[in-house]
C-alpha cells in the first residue's frame, strides 16, 4: 500500500471551522475542497460526503491569515476541478493538505474494517419495495410554505453569525 503524505498547514484551525463549512459529522478526519462541477464546496470523510457551505469555504480559504499557507495548493474554483484538499483533524485541531486522490486514500484507510465487511445485498423484489415505500404519498408530510420559510431564514441567519464568529477568531489570531 502506497504511504500517504499529508503535509501539515501552519495555520491556526478556528473551532468551528468544519460546522462554518457545513459538515456535521463525527469523524476524526474530513475533506474539503471545491469543484466546478456544480461550483460546490465538498466534504468527504471517507463514507459520508456532500455539498457544504459555500461562503464559510470561499472565507476561510481566502481570510489574509490563511491565504499565505494556501498559495501553493489549488483546492478547486469555479473554472477547474481541485488539484489539492484540505485533510481536517478535528481531534488535533490540524489542517493538511494533499492531492485529492492521496487524501481520498487517507480517508479510505480510516476505514479498514470496511474491507472485512460483507456487501449488503437485497433482492430485487425488496429494493423494489423500499423505493414503494419512499414515494407512498400517505408518508409525506405537508410542508407548511410560512414555517418552511421561516425555518430557511434562521438557518440562513445561524449561519451568517457563524462565518461572522470565524471570521472575528481569525481576525484576532491574525
Amino acid at each position: 500500500m502506497n504511504t500517504v503524505v499529508l503535509m501539515e498547514l501552519n495555520v491556526t484551525v478556528p473551532p468551528i471551522l468544519e460546522e462554518v463549512i457545513g459538515y456535521t459529522g463525527r469523524e476524526k478526519f474530513v475533506v474539503f475542497y471545491w469543484t466546478s462541477f456544480g461550483d460546490e464546496v465538498m466534504f468527504d470523510d471517507g463514507r459520508y460526503s456532500g455539498t457544504g457551505e459555500w461562503d464559510g469555504f470561499l472565507t476561510f480559504v481566502r481570510h489574509p491569515a490563511i491565504v499565505p499557507a494556501l498559495r501553493p495548493y489549488h483546492l478547486g474554483d469555479s473554472d477547474t476541478e481541485a488539484k489539492h484538499a484540505l485533510v481536517l483533524d478535528r481531534e488535533a485541531r490540524k489542517l493538511f493538505v494533499a492531492p485529492i486522490a492521496q487524501a481520498c486514500r487517507f480517508l479510505q484507510e480510516q476505514w479498514p474494517h470496511a474491507l472485512d465487511e460483507e456487501p449488503l445485498t437485497i433482492t430485487a423484489e425488496e429494493m423494489m419495495q423500499s423505493v414503494m415505500d419512499a414515494l407512498n404519498v400517505e408518508n409525506w408530510q405537508e410542508v407548511s410554505t410560512v414555517t418552511d420559510t421561516e425555518e430557511i431564514i434562521h438557518h440562513m441567519e445561524a449561519h451568517y453569525a457563524l462565518v461572522q464568529e470565524m471570521t472575528t477568531w481569525l481576525d484576532e489570531r491574525r
